[in-house]
């Protein structure tokens, strides 16, 4: 199914999917490539964000300690740091090394 693009032209492309990462159990709302593009980040409604191997294709991670649904999140510039949070809530800043867990921090509200 196409849609209509600018001047109300239908837009013929197609999307296909071309890969599944399956680990989540609740709707994924964001999903961000790490700045070196081997890392996956994703989050969920079910309070997790997962880090994934690209190249493997499979969950390298999962972070927890979230306390309700991870909206949103961002890499560090060097890709160590993931962070995860919802609008106005405490985020939390995920310390992660080769796809490993090293430490997880509670940002206080302001």
């Amino acid at each position: 199914m196409g849609s209509r693009g600018k001047k109300g032209k239908a837009d013929a492309r197609q999307l296909f999917c071309k890969v599944t990462l399956t680990g989540h159990t609740g709707a994924v709302y964001r999903s961000r490539f790490s700045p070196d593009s081997a890392l996956l980040a994703s989050c969920s409604f079910d309070t997790t964000v997962r880090v994934w191997d690209w190249a493997q294709r499979r969950e390298a991670v999962t972070l927890r300690g979230h306390r309700l649904l991870v909206a949103d999140l961002c890499w560090a510039t060097d890709g160590a740091f993931v962070r995860g949070a919802i609008a106005r809530l405490p985020a939390m800043y995920h310390q992660c090394e080769a796809a490993h867990l090293i430490s997880s921090h509670r940002i206080a509200s302001p």
